[in-house]
């Protein structure tokens, strides 16, 4: 069965989602690389399986399937035996006869905009039933839901800065209570560990190509093919830390206040009669 995971990605500035199932393996690369997931679901079977299962309301992700597939890279527990590596499915227990580690993998999944993944998030079930959400997935609609609670008690400020070319005008997160201040290390708390995992996706270190001199003395060339198979064999795999959870959860509930209260603004724009202070810096 499969099961949809997602993220926010701040280097992107957009929420990831992606989906695993369990499938019978071939042997792995025995190369030390970032290779591909085996059990990430390809555009195709992400596409049947929002069709087939129907889960709650897919239709963001199906309109932007073919425009926003992406690829990631995620770190996951990897079981190492036999000089193989196959990561553990979420949820999967541990056998503490094999050893495990953080590995990174390839994922291939949709990119999502801050207001349209706010609509799918709000729209995840919450229920104990829905075997098809991941544990990171409702963790973040919860934030979606606490998200749509500060913008009800107007839990938000204007901002503006400036850039080269002019102002830039947001809305910034205002998290000046007790309370909201508790829920917010609550939750830094309960963020799933995986949610912290993601990075960017690294172009891969090339072989040393070959010299087209054709001059060259045996010494030469015997030193050129021993610094080639080094740089192919001894290639680094580098995981970055994990991502501290509670700029992860700001950025993330601010980028959906702002989204959300610009776009609420574009429908009921203020009136041209408005009664302003003369005084404002920013009237116009």
């Amino acid at each position: 069965m499969a099961i949809l995971h997602g993220s926010w990605l701040p280097t992107r500035q957009r929420f990831f989602v992606w989906a695993e199932t369990w499938r019978r393996l071939k042997t792995s690369d025995s190369e030390w690389s970032v290779a591909t997931h085996p059990y990430c679901l390809t555009q195709d079977e992400f596409q049947s399986l929002l069709t087939s299962e129907k889960p709650w309301d897919s239709s963001v992700l199906l309109e932007r399937l073919q425009s926003r597939w992406c690829e990631q890279v995620l770190s996951v527990p990897t079981v190492m035996e036999d000089a193989q590596r196959y990561p553990q499915l979420s949820g999967q227990a541990r056998n503490p006869e094999v050893e495990t580690l953080l590995y990174p993998w390839r994922i291939a999944g949709v990119s999502l905009p801050t207001a349209t993944a706010l609509k799918l998030l709000t729209g995840v079930p919450l229920g104990a039933s829905s075997g098809l959400v991941g544990g990171d997935l409702r963790y973040w609609s919860h934030m979606a839901r606490w998200s749509l609670d500060l913008m009800a008690r107007g839990k938000f400020v204007p901002a503006v800065s400036a850039d080269g070319s002019g102002a830039i005008a947001t809305w910034q997160l205002l998290l000046n209570s007790a309370t909201d201040q508790a829920r917010l290390r609550q939750f830094c708390d309960r963020m799933p560990l995986v949610c912290r995992l993601y990075q960017p996706l690294k172009p891969q270190p090339h072989k040393a190509a070959k010299s087209k001199t054709t001059k060259k003395t045996k010494t030469t060339k015997a030193k050129s093919n021993k610094a080639s198979d080094t740089d192919s064999t001894n290639l680094p795999i580098v995981i970055d830390f994990p991502n501290p959870s509670s700029p992860l959860i700001q950025e993330f509930l601010g980028s959906v206040v702002s989204a959300k209260v610009c776009e609420l603004a574009q429908m009921q724009p203020l009136p041209a009669t408005a009664p302003l202070s003369k005084d404002l810096p920013l009237r116009e």
